[in-house]
C-alpha cells in the first residue's frame, strides 16, 4: 500500500510540474494593455487598420491578441482573452463571426466582457443577449450527460467584408483546480 502512495505523490508532482511548464513555455502569456477606451472615442485599431490590399493572400488579419493567465493565492486560475480581427473576405466573415469558446460549465465561470463588431463606416454593433448561445461540443454530442464541457457560441452582429470584430472574455475557475497550485506544498 505504501508504494501506491509514493506513486500517487510522484504522479501529482509530475502533473504539477507539467502544468507549470505548459503554462510558461507553450502559452503566449502576454500582459495585456487596457482594452477600455474613452467613451465615444474611436479605438486606435480602427483608425490604423490596414486595407485588404496590403495583405492580398490573407482572409483576415489579427490586429490585437492577448492571453493573460493569473494564478490567485487560493489556487484558482483566471484567464482573460482579448482578440481584434479584421475580415478581408466573405470566407472570413462566414468563418470568424461566430467564435466558439469551450469551457467546463461546472468548474469555470465564463464572463463575456465585450463582443462587438465595427462596420466599414465605423459604426459599432454590440452583440445582443440572444447572440450568446450554449452548445454541446461536436465530439460529445452523442453523450452530453457524461460531460460538463460546453461551448459558448458568440454571434457577432453587423459583420461585413472589411469590418472588424472584437471579443474580450474571462474564464475563472470556481474552485482550486489542483491542490498544489496554492497554499503550502507538502514535501
Amino acid at each position: 500500500m505504501n508504494i501506491y502512495k509514493k506513486m500517487a505523490s510522484s504522479l501529482r508532482l509530475y502533473n504539477f510540474l507539467s502544468l507549470i511548464l505548459f503554462s510558461l513555455l507553450l502559452w503566449p502569456v502576454v500582459i495585456s494593455a487596457s482594452t477600455d477606451e474613452v467613451k465615444n472615442e474611436t479605438p486606435a485599431f480602427l483608425k490604423n487598420a490596414p486595407a485588404a490590399s496590403a495583405y492580398p493572400k490573407d482572409e483576415s488579419l489579427i490586429l490585437d491578441y492577448s492571453f493573460e493567465i493569473k494564478l490567485l493565492p487560493n489556487g484558482q486560475i483566471v484567464r482573460r482573452i482579448y482578440k481584434v480581427e479584421k475580415l478581408f473576405t466573405p470566407y472570413a466573415v462566414d468563418h470568424q463571426c461566430d467564435p466558439i469558446i469551450p469551457y467546463n460549465q461546472k468548474e469555470q465561470q465564463l464572463t463575456i466582457l465585450r463582443a462587438r463588431s465595427y462596420m466599414k463606416n465605423g459604426k459599432k454593433v454590440d452583440t445582443t443577449p440572444n447572440g450568446f448561445n450554449l452548445s454541446t461540443p461536436f465530439a460529445l454530442e452523442k453523450s452530453p450527460r457524461f460531460t460538463d464541457m460546453t461551448e459558448m457560441v458568440v454571434s457577432h452582429l453587423g459583420v461585413e467584408k472589411g469590418g472588424i470584430i472584437e471579443l474580450d472574455y474571462r474564464l475563472e475557475d470556481k474552485k482550486r483546480v489542483n491542490p498544489f497550485l496554492g497554499g503550502r506544498l507538502p514535501l
